[in-house]
């Protein structure tokens, strides 16, 4: 679940709330709460039904939906904005110009791959083999004891 963008990715997206979160145990997700106390403790309050969800009606969802947009147009940050990519201000590296660069006219240096991809066609042998003793067969066998 998204904890830090909670009211925008839960609540205004889904139209759904978390009721009876248990005082003393910060709204983070479980896997930073700091100690077994506090875990246990929301842990207790979720088997027991305090906290729970509750669907929010579409006069709910259109009153949460307007008091956040209020909230945003005053300025006050509603959600935590995205991290930077970390090349922001870097410029980025330009392909080269046909003509922009005398030095390097000419051939490339690279080859053009062989297509090795494709069977080579290869002709089909006969399907019979004529043997050049069967010619031979017309009288001129020798009998043999």
């Amino acid at each position: 679940m998204n904890y830090s963008n909670y009211n925008t990715a839960i609540v205004k997206m889904y139209g759904v709330k978390l009721l009876g979160w248990p005082t003393g145990v910060p709204f983070v997700n479980p896997s930073s709460i700091g100690t077994v106390s506090e875990i246990c403790k929301l842990r207790n309050s979720l088997k027991s039904g305090e906290c729970r969800w509750k669907k929010l009606s579409k006069a709910e969802c259109n009153a949460f939906s307007s008091k956040l947009e209020a909230c945003c147009a005053s300025g006050e940050v509603v959600k935590k904005p995205c991290k930077k990519c970390s090349d922001v201000g870097v410029p980025h590296k330009q392909k080269n110009v046909l003509g922009g660069n005398p030095s390097k006219e000419g051939p490339s240096s690279k080859q053009a791959r062989c297509d090795t991809g494709r069977k080579r066609v290869v002709p089909k042998s006969t399907e019979f083999v004529h043997d050049t003793d069967d010619d031979q067969e017309d009288g001129s066998e020798e009998d043999i004891d």
